[in-house]
């Protein structure tokens, strides 16, 4: 079993992770929301706010917010510990833009909002989401 009161104790769970879209689940069909200007999601005051990514491991979460802005993609995590929030981090500098209706990272390649979605929440592993919310607690703490 592992030990829930040690922040460094290794975890013998696996790793889970949901989306949950900012502007319905329609957004994310053909046809959705504002399907003409390409962008799902609901309307916020600088942009659109895309959606939430939620990875979790045991008692360990971190929330990533996704919104599109000036043609930039932004993040935003919350990390939890036991279900409380210890940590929010700022809108961060852009992960990527958002050009022809895609999603293009820095290293050029590009994708749809959906597959970039997708990519994101298949490609955590234990190891990944222990580090980054080990490191997030150690300065928070």
């Amino acid at each position: 079993m592992a030990d829930t009161d040690n922040p460094d104790a290794p975890e013998e769970v696996g790793v889970s992770t949901n989306f949950i879209p900012g502007g319905g689940i329609t957004s994310f069909l053909p046809g959705g929301d504002e399907s003409h200007l390409g962008i799902p999601g609901e309307t916020i005051e600088n942009g659109k706010y895309i959606g939430l990514a939620r990875i979790w491991s045991g008692d360990r979460r971190v929330d990533i917010r996704f919104r599109i802005t000036n043609d930039e993609l932004e993040e935003k995590r919350d990390y939890y510990y036991k279900g409380e929030k210890f940590s929010t981090d700022d809108w961060d500098e852009p992960a990527a833009s958002w050009y022809n209706n895609h999603v293009q990272l820095p290293e050029g390649v590009t994708h749809s909002l959906r597959s970039y979605i997708e990519l994101y929440l298949e490609g955590w592993d234990i190891d990944e989401i222990g580090e980054l919310w080990r490191l997030e607690y150690e300065e928070h703490n």
